[in-house]
C-alpha cells in the first residue's frame, strides 16, 4: 500500500489552508439532505484482540477467506485515503485494533463462529450510518431521546439540590443565573464554571470529529488548525454547520473577533478538525473510526463527537465502540472520548 500523506494545515491562520473555500452560501442546519441507502452499509466491524493484531488478521483471513488488507499504519500520521480503505476487503485501524470488512453472509458466519470459539476475534457487528446529533434523533422518530431528557432532568435537579442547601430562594436565583446568557458568557460556560477557570487548553490537542469546519471563520484567525476529511469526494470545509458549531463550543476564542459573547471552552487549544460526516450530516463507521485512529495517532488528548444512529427498542451499546473508548483512554499519553 503506497503512502499518501495528506497533512492539510497547521497554519497561523485558516486563510493559509490548502482546502478550497466555498463560492456560495452553504446549507443551514435545518436543510434536509438526501438519505443514505438504508441504516447499514453492508460491511461489518470486527473487534480484534488488543494484544495480538497479527493473530486477529490471520483469523480474519482464514475464517472469512479474505486477503486484501488496507491498514491505517500504511499512511503517514494516520491520514487514511478513505477511497482505498473502502475498497479493501479488510480495513484495519492499527491504534484501535478494529477491522472493517467487506464480507458476504457466509463469511460473516465464519467470523461469528470465531467469536464463539474465543479466538483473536472478539466481536462482530454490522457497520452503520451515523448522523449529526439532530439527524440521529430524526432517524429515531423525530423525538428527543428519553434518556437525553432524563440526563437533562438529573443535571438540573442536582444543581437545584446543591444550591438549595443554603436556601430555596438562593436556589431559584442561582438556577436562573446559571441558565441565562450574559453580555460576557453563554449560559453553558457559566453552568460548567468555564467562565471562572484559569485554564485555556494551551498545548492540548483536541479533535472534533463531525461535519468539518468553516476554515475561514474570523473567530479562529491565528489558531493552529490541522484538518482532514474522511468523506470521499468532500473537503474539510463545512457545508453543514454542525461541525463548526461543535468546534466553537469546544475551542472558541476567549474574545471572539465577531464581537459576540464568549461561547467556547478551550480558547487556546490546538484544533484537529476531522470531517467524518458529510455535508448532508451522515457518515459510515469506517470514517468515524478512521478519524478516532487519526486523532490518537496525532496524540490528541480529547476527542469530541456529537453523532449517533437510530436505536431500536431493546438495543444495547456497541461492543466495538465501547472497546475503542477504553483503548483510546489506555493509549499513550491517553485520549479521552467525549460523545454526546
Amino acid at each position: 500500500m503506497a503512502r499518501r500523506p495528506r497533512r492539510s494545515t497547521s497554519a497561523k491562520s485558516p486563510a493559509r489552508t490548502s482546502t478550497p473555500q466555498p463560492s456560495a452560501p452553504q446549507p443551514s442546519l435545518g436543510s434536509t439532505p438526501a438519505e443514505p441507502p438504508g441504516e447499514f452499509t453492508g460491511r461489518y466491524l470486527v473487534l480484534l484482540r488488543e494484544d495480538d493484531l497479527s493473530s486477529g488478521l490471520q483469523a480474519l483471513k482464514s475464517r472469512a477467506g479474505l486477503s486484501e488488507v488496507c491498514s491505517s499504519a500504511d499512511f503517514s500520521h494516520g491520514e487514511v485515503e478513505m477511497a482505498q480503505a473502502s475498497d479493501a476487503e479488510i480495513f484495519v485501524l492499527d491504534k484501535l485494533k478494529v477491522a472493517v470488512v467487506n464480507a458476504d453472509p457466509t463469511q460473516v458466519q465464519g467470523l461469528s463462529a470465531a467469536v464463539a470459539d474465543d479466538s483473536a476475534i472478539m466481536a462482530v457487528e454490522p457497520e452503520r450510518f451515523m448522523y449529526a446529533l439532530q439527524r440521529a434523533e430524526l432517524q429515531a422518530g423525530g423525538a428527543v431521546p428519553l434518556q437525553y431528557l432524563r440526563g437533562y432532568r438529573d443535571a438540573v435537579n442536582h444543581l437545584y439540590d446543591a444550591l438549595a442547601v443554603e436556601s430555596p430562594e438562593l436556589a431559584e436565583a442561582g438556577i436562573a443565573a446559571a441558565f441565562a446568557d450574559t453580555a460576557q458568557f453563554t449560559w453553558g460556560l457559566q453552568a460548567t464554571k468555564v467562565s471562572q477557570s484559569r485554564f485555556t487548553g494551551r498545548g492540548v490537542r483536541i479533535a472534533v470529529l463531525d461535519t468539518g469546519m468553516e476554515l475561514s471563520h474570523p473567530d479562529f484567525v491565528g489558531r493552529a488548525i490541522t484538518s482532514l476529511s474522511f468523506i470521499p469526494g468532500e473537503q474539510v470545509q463545512d457545508g453543514n454547520g454542525h461541525g463548526t458549531h461543535c468546534i466553537g463550543t469546544a475551542l472558541g476564542a476567549k474574545s471572539p473577533m465577531t464581537g459576540v459573547r464568549r461561547y467556547g471552552c478551550a480558547s487556546m487549544g490546538e484544533i484537529f478538525a476531522g470531517k467524518v460526516l458529510s455535508n448532508g450530516g451522515s457518515g459510515a463507521d469506517n470514517g468515524i473510526l478512521a478519524g478516532i485512529n487519526w486523532a490518537i495517532t496525532n496524540q490528541c488528548r480529547v476527542i469530541s463527537m456529537s453523532l449517533g444512529a437510530a436505536v431500536r427498542p431493546g438495543e444495547t451499546f456497541s461492543p466495538v465502540y465501547e472497546a475503542v473508548a477504553q483503548r483510546a483512554l489506555q493509549s499513550k499519553p491517553g485520549t479521552l472520548i467525549i460523545a454526546a
